[in-house]
């Protein structure tokens, strides 16, 4: 059966997409390389499954505008998100479990939100920012045991 998000898999994984479900938040367009737009478009589909609601971007990849950010979102597989109405350690558990490196971010150092990371089966090329292969390193060398 095909997906809706399959012509994302065909052609270069580093070109960068606008994800066409839904802009973020604030109305902006979300930027993604097409592997990560493929894994944000199943796991918005596994949150509507579950949850009967979408996940909201806070903030995509390609994005070099909020400072708070340190230069994860400069280039690809990162994005910032929630599920409405879902707990936030419910929704960190459920990213976890759809293969993304995932953080529940809080107040006091952040605005509430999950940060995570596309964690591909393979090395697609995808330059990310200069502080993203640390946060998969540790991701992986401490895997969480919340699912």
């Amino acid at each position: 059966m095909s997906r809706e998000y399959d012509y994302l898999l065909d052609g270069d994984p580093r070109e960068v997409l606008v994800w066409h479900k839904r802009s973020d938040v604030w109305g902006n367009p979300v930027f993604a390389d097409r592997c990560t737009l493929a894994h944000l478009t199943a796991t918005d589909d596994a949150a509507v499954a579950r949850f009967g609601v979408g996940v909201q971007v806070l903030q995509g990849a390609f994005n070099t505008s909020i400072g708070a950010s340190a230069g994860t979102h400069d280039f690809g597989r990162v994005i910032d998100a929630y599920i409405p109405g879902t707990d936030w350690l419910d929704a960190q558990r459920f990213f976890r479990a759809q293969g993304w490196a995932a953080w529940y971010r809080r107040p006091p150092l952040f605005s509430r939100h999950i940060h995570m990371v596309s964690l591909p089966v393979v090395d697609t090329g995808v330059r990310v920012g200069e502080f993203v292969p640390g946060q998969i390193a540790d991701y992986l060398a401490d895997p969480p045991r919340d699912g």
